[in-house]
């Protein structure tokens, strides 16, 4: 079956094909879930075989980041304010963890050294935030604290979906039993939990990211001499 494989594609074709199937496996089960063997399995070739693509699991997980990170879109700063830039570089980041799981769980987990995903989703934005007039220093805190907002909010909603307002799900439900759940505890010890229930209850939604984004996008606005 590798035989046919291979003679029907190019290298570089299975080898982003077996990219991909990694990716679905992972964010379906995790990359700790994600095996070279299962891999194998799930494409139609022998282990052996897919190791003469990658040749351990780190190289694997290189070629996962540079096809999600590498192949991205991205916000183009030309013509937006700086604000608006930061905004919505930070959506994308948190766009593309809610989609990948696995990701989120490889960025928090190693450094990112693949060069297309680095190009794409490091060197661009970092690119683009210098060009509104923000120096070296400045542009990385920006672009570093973009990046962590999003990998906060990504990690934080996730175990909380009645944060989202998903009109497709139960989230009304789960957000009044979550609010009722932050009221029912002792007052004596959790006063502000209890008085600050409803916001707590909905710390984790889109709306406090968005509130975050804007906080660091103006921020950015005057450190920029155009904000001056």
């Amino acid at each position: 079956m590798a035989k046919r494989i291979v003679d029907h594609q190019t290298r570089q074709e299975i080898a982003i094909r077996i990219a991909d199937t990694a990716i679905e496996m992972a964010d379906s089960a995790g990359s700790e879930g994600l095996t070279m063997r299962a891999l194998a399995s799930k494409v139609g070739m022998g282990t052996m075989t897919l190791y003469g693509f990658y040749s351990d699991k780190d190289a694997l997980l290189d070629a996962m980041m540079d096809r999600v990170l590498g192949t991205a879109t991205f916000p183009v700063s030309k013509g937006i304010e700086l604000e608006d830039y930061v905004v919505e570089l930070g959506r994308t980041y948190l766009r593309i963890f809610r989609e990948h799981p696995s990701v989120l769980e490889v960025i928090t987990s190693r450094s990112t050294r693949t060069l297309a995903a680095m190009e794409n989703s490091i060197e661009k934005p970092l690119r683009q935030l210098a060009d509104y007039g923000l120096d070296g220093a400045t542009a990385v805190d920006v672009f570093t604290w973009i990046m962590t907002t999003a990998i906060g909010a990504a990690g934080y909603q996730r175990p909380r979906p009645w944060s989202l307002g998903d009109p497709n799900s139960d989230s009304d439900e789960l957000l009044r039993r979550q609010t009722l759940f932050f009221q029912a505890l002792p007052l004596t010890t959790f006063s502000a939990s209890v008085e600050f229930s409803a916001h707590l209850a909905r710390s984790a939604s889109e709306e406090s990211f968005e509130r975050h984004l804007k906080i660091v996008g103006e921020w950015a606005r005057q450190q920029s001499p155009r904000g001056l």
